[in-house]
């Protein structure tokens, strides 16, 4: 089996192409859920308002292909014709006609705030036990991969970043990838690990532990996405209040749980969090169903 920490869409493809996922629909009907997926499974057929989003995300999704395809102010062309193993790579845009391969590994070197966009007319493909290593702080969600052909992920190989790709990605077993996966004709995962780097939260020992102490719940382990601090009593008090909205109403969205908990809502509202490595707000409700769904899959 795979393992998926995000959400799976399909468009505008019915919900019978997602093969191999044991899907569960909710009651609404508007999504499913998988074993395999900490989150949500979305299709074409799904009972709307579904396939209207589907259609918006798809859009968008050639929209980003697009874009970032076009850009002509590369900074690298033809850069070791294509052939990155072995190489540390600096921020910029870098533009090949032919295919891209990873024979070795491949280190992208910059700072939080650096961007990576890969053109490729050809095909991409890294060997199998290879991986792409980020260092000074590179981030997977500002390294765009633009695929014209087929991208291929060999056994136990790891990747990093987002994948445009216009045709298929197939990731052979044992493969990862930190970041998302974007293409539009099918990706096949045998056995991989898919993590959407907004959903990683590796947060500093003490990082809420009055949550923790106060709800009992276990929440995952360290990363430079979270904030340092321990959450104050009034946080807690707040997060025990939207536990029991989340717990009596898994399957609403933000909006629908906030309803069903006004006191939630107004305790938690009050309370601004900046916890992206870019200083950017993430909606409190995100963040602390978020941390739910993960001490619930753990």
């Amino acid at each position: 089996h795979s393992v998926i920490t995000g959400d799976v869409g399909v468009s505008p493809i019915a919900q019978a192409a997602m093969t191999g996922f044991s899907l569960v629909s909710n009651t609404e009907g508007t999504f499913a859920t998988s074993a395999q997926v900490l989150g949500k499974l979305y299709a074409a057929n799904d009972i709307a308002p579904t396939p209207v989003k589907m259609t918006i995300a798809v859009g968008d999704m050639e929209t980003a292909y697009t874009d970032a395809a076009g850009r002509a102010d590369y900074d690298h062309l033809e850069y070791n014709s294509g052939s990155l193993g072995g190489l540390t790579l600096s921020p910029g845009l870098y533009k090949f006609g032919t295919n891209v391969e990873f024979t070795s590994d491949c280190t992208l070197s910059g700072s939080s705030q650096d961007t990576w966009i890969f053109q490729i007319a050809g095909e991409m493909a890294i060997a199998a036990n290879m991986k792409i290593i980020l260092a000074g702080g590179a981030l997977a969600r500002n390294i765009v991969w633009v695929v014209a052909g087929k991208s291929t992920y060999g056994a136990n190989s790891h990747f990093e970043g987002i994948i445009l790709g216009a045709t298929s990605a197939e990731f052979v077993t044992g493969s990862s990838i930190n970041g998302r996966v974007l293409v539009q004709t099918a990706v096949t995962l045998q056995q991989t690990t898919v993590t959407s780097e907004t959903t990683i939260h590796n947060c500093p020992p003490g990082t809420y532990k009055d949550v923790q102490d106060q709800l009992g719940v276990i929440l995952p382990t360290p990363c430079a996405n979270c904030p340092t601090n321990s959450f104050s009593p009034a946080e807690s008090s707040a997060l025990s209040l939207i536990q029991d909205a989340y717990t009596a109403h898994p399957d609403d969205d933000f909006a629908r749980m906030e309803a069903s908990s006004a006191s939630a809502a107004q305790a938690w509202a009050a309370i601004p969090l900046n916890i992206n490595a870019d200083g950017s707000n993430v909606h409190p409700w995100e963040t602390a169903i978020d941390f739910f769904k993960h001490s619930r899959a753990r």
